[in-house]
Formats: C-alpha cells, sequence, structure tokens
C-alpha cells in the first residue's frame, strides 16, 4: 500500500516507516499538515497515518479537510491524545482507526495490515458510468473474486454471494 506518514517528531516517522517498508509497504513521510495537504495534492495514497498535533494545519483540521474532499483514504490517527473525547472525535471527523501513544510498532503493523484488508474488502467499482449505462456499483466485492467490465444496458446479475450490485451513489 502506498501509505503517507503525517508525523512531526523525526525519529517516529522514520521508525514507522523503516517498519512499513519492512512490511512490503511504500511509505512516504512528511512532517506537517501542510506538506501532506500539499502531498495529497499530487498522488493518492492508500493510507495516512496521522499524528494529531502537527504544526501549522493540525491532523483533525486536514482529517476534516480530506473528507471535506472526498479523498478515499483511509485514516489511522496516531498520537499522544488518548482521551475518549479525542478518539470520538477523531472518528466522527472519519478517522478509520486510533491509535495512541505510545505505542507497539508490531500493533501499528497489524492495524495497517487490518486496514488494508478493509479497503480490499470495500472496493466499489462503477459499472457503466463512463459509457453513458446506468451507474451500478458492486460492493463487499472480496479480493478473491474476479470481475470483467463491459458495456451494460442494465444491471448484471448477482450470481456471485460474494458482492451485491447497488446503484451508484454521488
Amino acid at each position: 500500500m502506498r501509505i503517507l506518514i503525517v508525523e512531526d517528531e523525526l525519529p517516529v516517522a522514520r521508525q514507522i516507516a523503516a517498519a512499513l517498508t519492512e512490511d512490503d509497504h511504500e511509505p512516504k513521510a512528511v512532517h506537517s499538515g501542510e506538506a501532506a495537504w500539499e502531498e495529497l495534492g499530487k498522488r493518492p495514497f492508500d493510507l495516512i497515518v496521522l499524528d494529531v498535533r502537527l504544526p501549522g494545519i493540525d491532523g483533525f483540521e486536514l482529517l476534516r479537510r480530506l473528507r471535506e474532499q472526498h479523498l478515499a483514504s483511509r485514516v489511522l490517527l496516531l498520537t499522544g491524545r488518548s482521551a475518549v473525547d479525542d478518539r470520538v472525535t477523531g472518528l466522527q471527523l472519519g478517522a478509520d482507526d486510533y491509535l495512541p501513544k505510545p505505542f507497539a510498532m508490531r500493533e501499528l503493523v497489524a492495524r495497517v495490515r487490518a486496514l488494508g484488508r478493509r479497503r480490499q474488502a470495500a472496493i466499489q467499482l462503477s459499472v457503466g458510468a463512463s459509457t453513458g449505462c446506468p451507474p451500478w456499483s458492486i460492493a463487499s466485492l472480496s479480493s478473491a473474486t474476479r470481475t470483467h467490465s463491459s458495456q451494460l444496458d442494465e444491471p448484471p446479475r448477482n450470481e456471485a454471494a460474494d458482492f451485491a450490485l447497488v446503484p451508484a451513489t454521488e
């Protein structure tokens, strides 16, 4: 997975990047909310590991902006702010997970893997949207399912038990 690490503590950012590289991910570390926002404008990331206390734009504000722009990246908040109110705020703003500091690197890597599995399970494929056909989505698509795209005048039949066809939402 392409992972953006947004952490202002350089040693922590380096340790996270090393652990994620060792786990076959492609991490990119930045050290401020502004740098993260700029990086996100250049390319998409599958996951953002986001510290809350950052210079300039803090993690909560960056998360708010991400969700306002409907960016689909998963977000794992990683912060020393472990009060229940902070965790609830982060999750309500759109974070997918919240890991308080200090943390075990093994747990961080395990949570990243779990978020990666959920991303694979939640892939939605719009069928027909660019062909002028009615848009339909395949929801809860498992990674083992093989699909073929084609032009469709009506929604295809749901012949497999591991996915469902639903009207696409915008």
